[in-house]
Order: C-alpha cells, then sequence, then structure tokens
C-alpha cells in the first residue's frame, strides 16, 4: 500500500495528525509528521549557528539517505520478482506431467510472460541505475520512493497498516509476511566478495543476466514438454480431464479444448521464434510441423469418426 493510497483510505490532515489527540491519527494508532520538519522548510534562526550547521548537513544527509534507500527497494523488487519467477517455474517443471499437459499449457505460459515483464523491468532499473545521467522517473521509482517517505513520515509505523486492530483474522498480505524468515546476509552463500554491501547498481547486471537465462532455459524446456505431450498424443481426448480426476469423452467439446492450446502454443512458438536463436528457432519450426501433424492425423480423424455418430 502506497503513502499515496493510505491517505485516500485513511484521509488525514498532516497538520492535524501532529496532535496525537486527534481522533483520526488515533484511529490509525500513529502519527503521520509533516514534511516540513525535516526538508528545511523551517528557518533555524532561533538556534545557535553551530546546532544549525549541524542539523542542515543531518538534512542533506537524510535525502541521500532516504534516495539511497528508495532505489535499494526498487532494485530488491525487481531481483525479487525475477527469483519468484524462477522458483515458480522450478516448481512447474517438477510437477508437470505430459499426458496430462493442458494445466501446464495454462501456467507455463502465464508465468513466462511475468517472467519478461520482470525482466524489462530489471533491464530498466539497471540501466537507469548503472548510469550516471540523470534518468526520468518510472512508476516503479516513483512507488518505491513514495514508500520510503511514508516510512519517513510515520516512523515505520505504516508497518502496522498490515494488521489490524480488532483482533481479526491477519490478512493475506499479513500471513505471507508472517511465514517468510529475516535472513541474515551472513546465513546466504557468498560467492562474490561484495555480496552484503549494497552499492548502486552493482549486481542489477546480474540480475538481468539471470532474467534472460531463466527465459531461455523456460523456452527449451516448454519446446520439449510440448513435443513429449504429443508424443503421448494429448492423453485428454478420451482419457483424462485437465484436472485428471475423470476420463473425457471423444466429442467435439474436448476435441475444441486441445485445439484452443494448440493454437495458444502456436502462438507463444510464434512470438518466442522471432527472438530466439538458430538452434531454438530450428527446435521451434520442428515443433510446429509436429503440431499440424497431430492435428491432421489425431483431432481430424477423431472430429471426422465423431461425425456420422453426432449426425444419426
Amino acid at each position: 500500500m502506497s503513502l499515496r493510497v493510505m491517505r485516500k483510505q485513511n484521509p488525514v490532515h498532516r497538520k492535524g495528525c501532529l496532535d496525537n489527540k486527534n481522533p483520526t491519527c488515533a484511529a490509525l494508532g500513529f502519527t503521520v509528521h509533516e514534511k516540513k520538519w525535516t526538508d528545511g522548510s523551517v528557518p533555524l534562526d532561533a538556534v545557535s549557528s553551530e546546532l544549525a550547521k549541524f542539523g542542515k548537513e543531518a538534512m542533506q544527509r537524510r535525502a541521500l539517505a532516504s534516495t539511497a534507500a528508495a532505489e535499494a527497494l526498487e532494485e530488491a523488487i525487481a531481483t525479487e520478482s525475477v527469483v519468484r519467477s524462477l522458483s515458480i517455474f522450478s516448481e512447474l517443471a517438477s510437477s508437470s506431467k505430459a499426458g496430462n499437459p493442458l494445466p501446464t499449457i495454462d501456467r507455463f505460459i502465464s508465468i513466462y510472460d511475468d517472467a519478461v515483464r520482470y525482466s524489462s523491468i530489471a533491464g530498466s532499473v539497471a540501466a537507469s541505475h548503472c548510469s550516471d545521467h540523470d534518468t526520468t522517473a518510472t512508476e516503479k521509482s516513483k512507488s518505491a520512493s513514495l514508500w520510503v517517505e511514508a516510512a519517513l513520515a510515520t516512523d515505520l509505523e505504516i508497518v502496522s497498516l498490515l494488521s489490524n486492530q480488532k483482533n481479526e483474522p491477519p490478512t493475506a498480505l499479513r500471513r505471507s509476511l508472517s511465514k517468510r524468515p529475516s535472513q541474515k546476509v551472513s546465513s546466504l552463500p557468498t560467492f562474490d566478495p561484495i555480496v552484503g554491501v549494497w552499492t548502486r547498481g552493482h549486481g542489477m547486471k546480474e540480475t538481468v543476466e539471470l532474467s534472460v537465462k531463466l527465459q531461455a532455459e523456460m523456452q527449451m524446456w516448454f519446446v520439449k514438454f510440448i513435443e513429449e505431450s504429443l508424443d503421448a498424443g494429448f492423453r485428454v481426448l478420451g482419457e483424462c480431464a485437465n484436472n485428471g480426476s475423470k476420463s473425457l469423452p471423444l466429442n467435439s467439446s474436448s476435441i475444441a479444448a486441445v485445439l484452443s492450446q494448440l493454437k495458444r502454443v502456436n502462438e507463444w512458438l510464434d512470438r518466442v521464434s522471432l527472438k530466439g536463436d538458430e538452434l531454438l528457432t530450428g527446435k521451434i519450426e520442428k515443433l510446429k510441423k509436429k503440431i499440424y501433424g497431430f492435428v491432421i492425423q489425431h483431432v481430424g480423424t477423431t472430429f471426422d469418426n465423431s461425425t456420422p455418430a453426432a449426425s444419426s
């Protein structure tokens, strides 16, 4: 939840929030401090010159630290998204069955599209953070900055919005976060001497490389999976339903289901082949011919055989 959303759901007048007795603030459970107290808007003429000097230096450090925090958060989000795609794909690959391909096809294409999107985001973050030139702020970078500003303005109490104050069952987000163990940097494998020390842009190149390698492996895996499914005869025809729980009759409905999925696979293959290397393009062309042959040999025959029965 961004600070902007928080304000919409819990409209709080910043000046009123300075008074802890304000009922709206009491309902929120924390105070939202006005930014003017830390951005230099309030003159420090009434204090000693030495104290004012130290105060202004602290404001500069605060501005630098908040910028670094927002950039670190943006990089962490980009990297987490890529790692999440990797783990989800690994789980899918370990549980998929060529004998019942339809659920896997649906799930894979969704995961792959996410992986492509996250790769693009990681690339944008890497290009922005590894450049010495000022770049235009993206929606992601704006959101990261807003989160940091929200944390600063509420002394990190914004996290309390993830919990409830009426002892109600925890939200899905809260349950998810509670299951995530906090990992100490020292507990993580350190293959690189810079691991454990965040520096702007460092490591994003590796995140982008990971996302590219992930897409390449996903492509090769899916091509092989579809080949194996075709060899197995797309057993959904007359053998099992999408969830594998019961048999499916050889009718126009089951045929349409297979044709629909093969059409999605073919469209995916066309999309991927545009940017694929020679090896992948060759495998894709071979697979597309195999799909065409399968449709003619199996689906066409099944449809022809079922037509007289349906018309009689």
